[in-house]
């Protein structure tokens, strides 16, 4: 840690010790980093690229917070769904909902459990359905796609 230090101060940069955190891969025993005299807290998980990494792994708290994300924006996407027409609705779903829920997939999505695909995918459709006003389901989900010129997952 202190060579990191050096390094970033090399390089006429900082390093913020409050908001530092390890991250120890794999099941191994959990070694204390310290930084000159204060010691660096372990994590569980990290964001990179803003894609949630798990210290064994599994992709759990990444799409967890893919889905809270997408859930707030269906929040706003449900209001503005008052006020645009269903093509400028489209384009907001692909340019704000869409790219967050795709972004990382090649990663992560064959990774996860059928349970967490099914959640994204609940998510996905719902939003969908906003859009298209289908609030008493009488689209199935190929359908749903088709009908609103997206990809069908």
């Amino acid at each position: 840690m202190s060579k990191h230090s050096e390094w970033l101060s090399s390089l006429g940069m900082l390093c913020n010790q409050q908001k530092t955190e390890v991250v120890v891969f794999g099941n191994h025993g959990v070694r204390e980093v310290s930084c000159g005299n204060q010691t660096i807290p372990e994590s569980t998980h990290m964001r990179a690229l803003w894609v949630w990494i798990d210290k064994v792994l599994k992709w759990d708290v990444q799409v967890e917070n893919l889905i809270e994300n997408c859930r707030s924006l269906g929040f706003g996407l449900r209001y503005l769904n008052r006020f645009l027409s269903q093509s400028e609705m489209r384009r907001i779903l692909w340019s704000h909902f869409i790219s967050k829920l795709t972004y990382g997939c090649p990663v992560w999505y064959s990774a996860i459990s059928y349970d967490l695909r099914a959640k994204i995918r609940s998510i996905y459709y719902k939003q969908i359905r906003i859009i298209l006003k289908d609030f008493k389901f009488k689209l199935n989900r190929s359908a749903l796609a088709n009908r609103l010129g997206v990809t069908n997952i």
